[in-house]
């Protein structure tokens, strides 16, 4: 029988998904500042849109509306730039590419910012 007692006890896993680090050569490479600004910029023109439609329909609940959705998603991006290099920002960036993905028609969407580049592991093995 194999003497136990000097074995050390594993650490506890951390709470929470597993997040494969996207920054390595197992995802996407970005730049400081790219994504995060491509973003912003899309936003800026989103707004700029709903108030033309608004100004074509004069609908204030499809204005309201389309301006929440850009502010919730500027928070989104303001939270990724605060906790990107923090405990868990890849989980951050995981919020990110999936904004970025809305824009995948626009001619400055990288296609290294898929989401499908980021080799999450499968829900079973979470």
């Amino acid at each position: 029988m194999a003497d136990r007692s000097h074995t050390t006890p594993k650490s506890p896993q951390p709470y929470g998904p597993r997040v494969p680090d996207l920054t390595s050569e197992a995802g996407p490479r970005l730049g400081s500042g790219v994504i995060d600004d491509f973003i912003l910029k899309r936003l800026a023109e989103d707004e700029q849109s709903a108030r033309r439609r608004y100004q074509q329909d004069y609908n204030p609940v499809d204005l309201e509306r389309a301006l929440g959705t850009c502010r919730a998603r500027r928070q989104v991006v303001n939270i990724y730039r605060i906790l990107k290099d923090r405990p868990h920002g890849d989980i951050c960036l995981l919020m990110i590419l999936v904004i970025a993905e809305l824009y995948e028609d626009h001619p400055d969407y990288q296609e290294e910012w898929r989401l499908a580049h980021a080799k999450l592991p499968h829900p079973d093995d979470v």
